[in-house]
C-alpha cells in the first residue's frame, strides 16, 4: 500500500479543526452527567449507610395511651385554686385532643379546676357531677348536662398583629 492512499481514508485537517468545539463540547456533557450520577450514588449509600435517630414522632398504638402521656406532660399542671361549687364548662379547661375515627378510641384531656390531676375520658365519660362527654372533634368538646348542651374548644395561641406604619 501506497502512503498517500493511507493518508487519503483520514478527513483533512481543517475538517478535524472545525470538529473539535462539538466534540469537546460532547464530552464535557458526558463528565457532567458521570459527574452528577456519582454524586446521586454518593448520597444513595450516606442515606443508607448512616445510622438514624430515633423518628421524631412515635406511632402510638392507642389513643388512650397518648391522652395519658399528654396528661402527664401538660403544662397546667400545678395545682389549680379551690373549686367553685357548681361545676360549669367555665370551670373545665380543654387541655389535649386524641380524635379518631372510631368513637371508642378518641380521649380528651381536661383539666377541672381545684383536681390536681388533668382527667383522660372518652366519650360517654362523666367528666364533673351531671356533665358527661358527648362528643370529641378535632379541637373541640361538646359536653351535656342539665343546662343543655355546652363546648370546650382547645385554647388557640395570641394571634399577633403587625402595625402598617406609614
Amino acid at each position: 500500500m501506497r502512503p498517500a492512499s493511507l493518508l487519503s481514508r483520514f478527513p483533512p485537517r481543517a475538517a478535524l479543526l472545525a470538529d473539535a468545539p462539538l466534540d469537546r463540547l460532547g464530552r464535557l456533557a458526558s463528565l457532567l452527567v458521570l459527574a452528577g450520577g456519582a454524586w446521586l450514588l454518593a448520597g444513595l449509600a450516606w442515606d443508607f449507610g448512616m445510622p438514624t435517630g430515633r423518628p421524631a414522632i412515635a406511632h402510638e398504638s392507642s389513643a388512650a395511651d397518648a391522652a395519658e402521656r399528654l396528661a402527664g406532660r401538660s403544662p397546667f399542671a400545678s395545682p389549680a385554686p379551690a373549686a367553685q361549687s357548681a361545676v360549669t364548662p367555665s370551670s373545665l379547661m380543654l387541655v389535649g385532643v386524641a380524635a379518631s375515627a372510631e368513637r371508642g378510641r378518641a380521649r380528651a384531656v381536661i383539666r377541672r379546676e381545684g383536681q390536681p390531676a388533668p382527667l383522660v375520658a372518652a366519650v360517654g365519660d362523666e367528666v364533673a357531677p351531671g356533665l358527661r362527654l358527648q362528643r370529641i372533634e378535632r379541637d373541640q368538646v361538646m359536653l351535656a348536662g342539665p343546662a343543655g348542651e355546652s363546648r370546650l374548644a382547645l385554647p388557640q395561641p395570641p394571634k399577633l398583629h403587625q402595625e402598617v406604619h406609614d
